[in-house]
């Protein structure tokens, strides 16, 4: 038995090198109830034609401010198809959830919001193709995307926007590189979110069971004191 319980160990153990990334993030982050998004195709042949075909699942990690607002999102789980994973980022981005709450009031926290698209056609959907495990923002730290952060030049002319990060990242989960993939039109915000995501933490890509070095698109979030985002659809678990 003993040969037999060795090789089921290493096969764990290979197993759980592989998922450690995933499964850390996993830990550590709240799960928001999931979001489930339809969109219809070609004309409109009547109810009774239509059927419902899932296209992809995107899951998106999240990091919360205590306001409640998704200041930075980082699609962890592909749909498989750019324009939706896009639509997912841009869609969250800067939003407002309910806050998370302890005795001591809302904090600041690293959340999964898994969102599911659907789609309602005469015809099936192409298939999904599989995903690798892309390097993860590390949801253990604090990014510096905050009120507090805020670049006092494009607070006192009022800039808000949206900034993508493109950020090249080590089997170590060091960032090598940042560059601006979109901006938010503000250079300030743009700068300031790319301080943001150089100096943050990611959890490695893994290929072939080990780490290896990979890219990440981040977006940030900059949205002003005196705005109010609409609310999402969705709470804490």
């Amino acid at each position: 038995m003993r040969p037999l319980l060795t090789r089921f160990a290493a096969a764990a153990l290979t197993a759980m090198t592989l998922l450690a990334g995933a499964d850390r993030v996993a830990a550590e982050a709240f799960h928001l109830d999931g979001i489930t998004i339809s969109a219809t195709i070609g004309e409109d042949p009547g109810p009774s034609h239509f059927h419902k075909d899932p296209i992809g699942r995107c899951d998106l990690l999240l990091w919360i401010t205590a306001d409640g607002i998704v200041r930075v999102a980082q699609v962890i789980k592909s749909s498989g198809h750019v324009k939706i994973d896009d639509a997912c980022l841009q869609g969250v981005a800067g939003q407002r959830l309910e806050p998370a709450h302890t005795d001591s009031g809302p904090l600041d926290i690293w959340a999964i919001l898994p969102l599911s698209w659907d789609i309602l056609t005469t015809k099936p959907p192409s298939p999904v193709q599989d995903i690798a495990l892309p390097a993860c923002l590390a949801p253990n730290q604090t990014l510096r995307v905050t009120l507090a952060d805020y670049p006092k030049g494009a607070l006192q002319r009022s800039e808000h926007g949206v900034t993508r990060v493109h950020a090249e990242v080590s089997e170590s989960g060091q960032v090598l590189n940042v560059s601006t993939a979109q901006s938010s039109g503000s250079p300030d915000l743009d700068q300031a979110a790319l301080a943001a995501i150089r100096a943050a933490h990611f959890s490695p890509a893994f290929a072939d069971q080990k780490p290896v070095p990979a890219s990440a698109d981040v977006v940030v979030a900059w949205v002003l004191p005196n705005t109010v985002p609409a609310a999402l659809p969705t709470a804490l678990h």
